[in-house]
């Protein structure tokens, strides 16, 4: 894998509800629920929107659906693996839906709302 990226898992409920159960985080740990992403997108801004995804799950029943983004560009590495061109992320609660759309590169801000393309 390319230094620029890693293996990311790009599931809310082990984030937000199994890491918080560390005996069942095992159960839901699986290469089928990972993504490459670039390590400065997953340590910067979709960190932060991670942050907002918990503050709000105070207050509200919270749903998040990642979409990955691919093209006939997408870079396949020689294991095979495919890394998205981008991440659409939508977060869901009370009457609300926020999505997101982040290129998989390092961001040019750690502002998520700078990514908001539908509120």
């Amino acid at each position: 894998v390319s230094k620029s990226y890693f293996i990311y898992i790009c599931s809310l409920e082990i984030s937000l509800i199994f890491y918080i159960q560390l005996k069942y985080f095992s159960d839901t740990f699986t290469y089928l629920n990972c993504v490459l992403q670039h390590e400065k997108l997953n340590r910067g801004v979709w960190r932060l929107l991670e942050e907002h995804e918990r503050e709000l799950s105070k207050k509200y029943s919270v749903n998040v659906e990642i979409r990955m983004v691919y093209s006939k560009t997408s870079k396949i590495l020689p294991t095979g693996a495919t890394i998205p061109d981008a991440f659409i992320k939508t977060i869901s609660y009370g009457n609300k839906n926020e999505i997101y759309y982040f290129k998989n590169e390092i961001p040019l801000s750690t502002d998520y709302t700078k990514y908001l393309i539908k509120k």
